[in-house]
């Protein structure tokens, strides 16, 4: 009996390392199947195959996440941590102006802000600003996506050890998707294919996902970025030359307009320099 008894335990054992060794691999195939859902090359997913995660959601998480890129790890909310909709805190010592919240897209283009799809990033976590352009990976919103976000920032704002990287993307395409309206310019620049409702479905959803959620404005992987933009979009000739044409040039009957009062602009210069030149003319033929 005592002989059977060790049998038993030892197949235990066997079966366990056997489980151990098969776990990774059915990890892996797990996070596969769910690749496909976000149409993602199996070869971005090569990159991760040594990394392990908590649990499935976490693997797949992690996939997205750079880490050549400076991801910040928080263990506890911090003072300067916000909401989408506060005003950020002065820091102690040197305050920084810039780093606050962005405006949403429609207001960034007035002030000369031009958006461009990213289509050879490898995760739509990659978000680059450069003289003007803010790049940003094309992201098929849906219904899953909408719930990966939603688990995911769960998960972060749960467990202090881990990186803050979805919610902060889902922060920042938040301030940029206030409205309907700027759902549409993303969608008219090729960043958002929207597969989840209408544009203002989309923009309730980042606003209220991202809405009272724990973010540290100063300790994020974007936090370089939300300065850059917010001093591109302080008083400038770009600011100004942007405002100008989107005031004047936003619709082809506003350009015929401002073309009219140029041109009427025009004319009674003319006729003015032309009434001047003729008096003077007149006086020195006296």
């Amino acid at each position: 009996m005592p002989k059977n008894h060790v049998i038993t335990i030892d197949q235990e054992v066997e079966t366990m390392k056997k489980q151990m060794k098969e776990a990774p691999k059915l990890l892996h195939k797990s996070a596969e199947f769910f690749n496909y859902m976000v149409d993602r090359p199996q070869e971005v997913l090569k990159k991760y195959a040594n990394h392990d995660g908590k649990h499935l959601l976490d693997f797949f998480r992690k996939s997205f996440i750079n880490n050549n890129r400076d991801s910040v790890t928080t263990s506890s909310v911090t003072r300067s941590s916000i909401s989408r909709n506060s005003v950020v805190p002065e820091a102690i010592d040197k305050p920084n102006h810039s780093l606050k919240l962005i405006k949403p897209a429609t207001k960034l283009v007035t002030a000369g802000v031009k958006f461009k799809a990213n289509h050879q990033a490898d995760s739509l976590l990659d978000i680059k600003f450069q003289d003007g352009l803010l790049l940003i990976p094309q992201i098929n919103m849906d219904d899953f996506y909408s719930a990966f976000f939603l688990n995911c920032m769960a998960f972060e704002q749960c467990y202090f050890h881990c990186t803050k990287d979805i919610t902060t993307y889902v922060v920042f395409m938040g301030c940029l998707m206030n409205t309907s309206a700027d759902v549409s310019l993303l969608s008219h620049n090729k960043i958002i294919e929207n597969y989840f409702g209408t544009d203002k479905e989309v923009a309730k959803f980042f606003n209220e996902v991202g809405k009272d959620v724990a973010f540290d404005i100063k300790n994020n992987y974007l936090k370089d970025l939300f300065v850059e933009l917010n001093e591109y979009c302080k008083n400038g000739w770009h600011v100004n030359w942007a405002g100008f044409k989107h005031t004047y040039f936003a619709s082809p009957w506003a350009a015929v307009s401002a073309f009219a009062a140029v041109l009427l602009l025009s004319l009674a210069v003319l006729q003015t320099l032309y009434t001047v030149v003729s008096y003077y003319k007149k006086d020195g033929d006296k």
